[in-house]
């Protein structure tokens, strides 16, 4: 007898095999649409909170310098011998009767637009500072161009040092004591603030001889680092309870780090070779800032204007809007887009990198500006 055979039993015809790799192949595909939007959304989110992160420190750090800006001990008055006439004096750094200044980048001010996909190299002539003088030569070498440069004046902790004997006003130098040696504390070529609740003097400490404090060593310069001193004797009689003050100008600026990145500098000034710049917040593209003064010497902000329009009236608030850049592309903006920092358009390409603008408005604790 022959087997029986089932006709029920039989493979999926080529149809029905085409027709089911076609769904698995539109749910594969779904899936992986999924998995590739969930992904963008990802990297999306994290761009956008290394940003805003980045944002609020860059802020939280220029918002803190800011509110020290100004300060000089308990002076109220300040007597500046550094030499203004020496090549390597900056106004904009060591002009410290000012407590907060900087340099305008021409071209990036008030209703003026800055298109960050066609910045220029960086080059002399296009920084403005109140007195119509350029960039130092010293930023000027790495700054972004477009961005302004923010700088901020101040004493720092009065050493535990004071006056060996009362100094007497037409001298040149003078020693002092304290708990540590006094020259391992008083450096050489240094800018420091010496003075009381009265009056003040700023100068570059020479240190000839076995004085630790001298004025008279660097006059003009005098082959040491510059700008050295204007005066070769004090201008004010101390008596032994001053204080003394190291002091340090800071400059505030946008530059690329050497993995090309855009980010926010800063170089502190403790005489006109500065120390090493450094980085202190990476994805900083652009930097605009406007200054509150006071025309009316009422401690209450005027008029917001540039850098080169301060026009010497006391600075009593800042205005600082940045623009920041996630680390990674997040296919996120493929548009040219416009945004303001402060009163300034600024221009982004469309690069698929995300941006964010953020500005923060610090009121100076510290007057503007010392008269004397």
């Amino acid at each position: 007898m022959s087997p029986r055979i089932n006709n029920r039993s039989r493979g999926l015809s080529l149809v029905e095999l085409m027709v089911a790799l076609a769904v698995s192949g539109l749910l594969l595909l779904g899936l992986v649409q999924v998995f590739i939007g969930n992904k963008q959304n990802y990297v999306l989110q994290e761009s956008l909170s290394h940003v805003q992160e980045n944002g609020r420190y860059a802020l939280f750090h220029l918002g803190q310098e800011l509110q020290t800006a100004g300060y000089l001990g308990c002076s109220a008055s300040l007597d500046n011998v550094l030499d203004a006439g020496h090549a390597s004096y900056s106004a904009a750094l060591f002009d410290f009767s000012a407590a907060v200044s900087g340099w305008e980048y021409l071209g990036s001010g008030i209703a003026d637009v800055v298109n960050l996909a066609v910045l220029p190299a960086p080059a002399a002539n296009h920084w403005d500072d109140d007195g119509g003088n350029d960039l130092t030569p010293s930023l000027l070498v790495d700054a972004v161009a477009g961005s302004d440069v923010l700088v901020v004046k101040r004493a720092e902790e009065a050493l535990p040092l004071a006056l060996a004997t009362p100094m007497v006003a037409g001298n040149s130098g003078v020693d002092l004591v304290g708990a540590v040696p006094a020259v391992a504390q008083a450096q050489t070529d240094e800018f420091y603030v010496l003075g009381n609740c009265s009056r003040a003097v700023l100068f570059q400490n020479c240190d000839a001889g076995a004085e630790d404090l001298d004025l008279s060593g660097c006059l003009s310069g005098a082959g040491r680092i510059g700008p050295g001193n204007a005066a070769a004797t004090w201008p004010e009689a101390y008596s032994v309870d001053g204080t003394l003050h190291p002091v340090r100008a800071t400059a505030f600026y946008v530059r690329r780090n050497p993995a090309g990145v855009p980010a926010l500098y800063r170089k502190r000034f403790h005489d006109a070779s500065g120390d090493p710049a450094e980085e202190l917040v990476e994805g900083v593209e652009n930097m605009q800032v406007l200054y509150g003064v006071d025309t009316d010497s009422d401690s209450v902000p005027n008029a917001y204007v540039t850098a080169d329009q301060v026009n010497g009236n006391p600075v009593v608030a800042v205005e600082v809007a940045l623009m920041l850049r996630a680390l990674v592309p997040a296919d996120a903006q493929n548009t040219v887009e416009q945004h303001q920092l402060t009163l300034t358009d600024v221009q982004t390409p469309a690069d698929r990198w995300f941006r964010k603008s953020m500005a923060a408005t610090v009121k100076l604790r510290n007057r503007g500006r010392f008269d004397g």
